[in-house]
């Protein structure tokens, strides 16, 4: 069934008046709402963007959510009410001209909803909208809780999060006295919650043997292999971007969020299901994992990059200092965190990166390679780059750099353990002492270096010629000294050329 063309057979406006009498308001309507007692008209159907939003309890969606509230049942249902009328399911009310108006509105069902606990998680009967009035009077219920950072807590309070009090609702039982996540689906009509166990209670050796986080059990309007946390909030920065940032928490999301980095949504845990794939697939077909810097994270990143699910296009991220967002946050607060990942994240080679990073692991080497580098007039393309190894050939001390350049410091001194050696290097050299090693390594980072720059001012200039038709001597003649360069020091290290004369003729 195609969804979009389903949407587009059945204007919301006109599925609306079949439930209620519609008043108008402006170009667009309201109704009474069916997720809600209401008394007053607090439903707008919005005409232009065919989707509806409840001024009074929140409730929002599309022409979809709008069918499963006004007939109590699920998604599936709801398509075959809508689905063309030989295969679909009689409606319940007929549907008279839009300019009549009047329509005798639904009566709810009275639904017992006896809510269970079941496993770690809270179970509730799939009445859909039972279980929207009940999310929106729980989440009235919730008391403001403290984010533990200045700089976190007005994205804390724009999400909704607020600690559960000791009494509450049946179906909240197990939430009482822990941190609440409201989860939203991306039109904005809250699902179910998140509850994360208050590390001070532990602290305390108090609810020890009880689980860190609950979430609310599948529903009728829950299921969390098909929930993105943040996806309501995230949704038109991830379009906007081109890609999404996958965090595992809930507060990894709101710290990304607080930093200025709106298209990040939360898997919930290291699993990336089909069905929350096929969600973000609607938004973009690019994501960066932003998983936690620990064992279980990390074995995820490698699994999920082996096998993307959905068939995403999957790219990952490693914050080498810091376990997830939300801890890198809270240390270097919000411009900190901000430039962090700005650095983290520039389009600088990562031939660069490691040679800059072994010369911060080996300081001794600093002053050859700046000069080096120098002399064959191939400097690093980043200023900051540029800069760090000058003040590392100069022998500052931590104290005397730059904030920017003593953050980068940081991230590349823990990046360099987990690279692998440059091609090339003989086994007889690392069986050698350490001073005589870095001294002659550092000629294989170069190298390194060199081909990665070399082959792309070489890409960049044959595009220049095609386009141009013309000669550029001088840019020939700089491109040839690189080359000659490149072809001594390879010869030097016995290593077999990546590039030479023949990548001037490159498409």
């Amino acid at each position: 069934m195609d969804i979009k063309r389903l949407k587009a057979a059945n204007p919301i406006e006109k599925v609306a008046a079949r439930y209620g009498t519609l008043h108008r308001s402006g170009v667009n309507y309201k109704m009474l709402c069916p997720f809600h007692d209401d008394h007053h008209p607090s439903l707008g159907i919005h005409v232009g963007g065919q989707y509806f939003k409840c001024h009074a309890c929140g409730a929002g969606g599309d022409v979809i959510g709008l069918v499963m509230g006004f007939e109590h049942c699920l998604f599936a249902e709801a398509v075959k009410i809508l689905a063309p009328q030989e295969t679909a399911k009689p409606l319940t009310h007929p549907l008279p001209p839009l300019e009549r108006g009047k329509v005798t509105p639904v009566d709810d069902q009275k639904v017992s909803s006896s809510p269970l606990e079941r496993g770690q998680g809270v179970c509730y009967q799939s009445n859909t909208s039972v279980i929207l009035k009940e999310n929106n009077d729980f989440l009235r219920l919730l008391l403001p809780v403290a984010s533990g950072h200045s700089e976190l807590s007005p994205t804390w309070l724009d999400f909704g999060v607020g600690l559960a009090p000791a009494f509450v609702p049946e179906p909240f039982r197990a939430m009482r006295g822990r941190i609440i996540f409201p989860i939203y689906d991306a039109g904005g009509v809250l699902t179910g919650f998140g509850a994360r166990r208050v590390d001070s209670s532990v602290e305390a050796g108090e609810l020890s043997d009880t689980p860190k986080y609950l979430n609310s059990a599948n529903n009728g309007l829950f299921d969390k292999s098909r929930m993105l946390y943040g996806i309501h909030r995230a949704a038109a920065a991830i379009r906007l971007e081109g890609f999404a940032y996958l965090t595992e928490g809930y507060k990894d999301v709101l710290a990304m969020h607080a930093a200025g980095f709106t298209n990040t949504v939360a898997l919930g845990g290291t699993a990336f299901t089909p069905g929350q794939a096929a969600l973000l697939r609607g938004f973009c077909s690019r994501a960066v994992l932003l998983l936690d810097n620990d064992p279980a994270g990390q074995a995820a990143t490698v699994r999920l990059l082996e096998e993307p699910p959905g068939g995403l296009q999957l790219g990952s991220l490693r914050l080498p200092t810091a376990k997830d967002p939300d801890e890198l946050f809270r240390r270097l607060g919000c411009a900190g965190f901000y430039r962090y990942m700005q650095l983290l994240t520039e389009r600088v080679g990562i031939g660069e990166k490691r040679l800059l990073a072994f010369c911060l692991k080996h300081p001794q080497t600093a002053r050859h390679v700046e000069r080096m580098l120098a002399a064959d007039d191939l400097p690093f393309t980043s200023e900051v780059y540029r800069n760090l190894l000058h003040f590392t050939a100069m022998g500052l001390s931590s104290s005397m750099i730059p904030s920017t350049e003593r953050l980068l410091t940081g991230i590349l001194s823990a990046v360099l353990p987990d690279l692998p050696l440059p091609a090339g290097v003989p086994p007889s050299l690392l069986s050698e002492t350490e001073e005589a090693v870095c001294h002659d390594l550092v000629e294989y980072f170069r190298l390194e270096y060199y081909e990665e720059r070399i082959l792309a001012e070489t890409s960049r200039l044959t595009g220049l010629l095609k386009e141009t038709h013309g000669s550029h001597t001088e840019l020939l003649e700089r491109l040839s000294r690189h080359l000659s360069v490149q072809a001594g020091l390879t010869a030097s290290l016995s290593r077999t050329p990546v590039l030479d004369e023949r990548w001037l003729l490159c498409k």
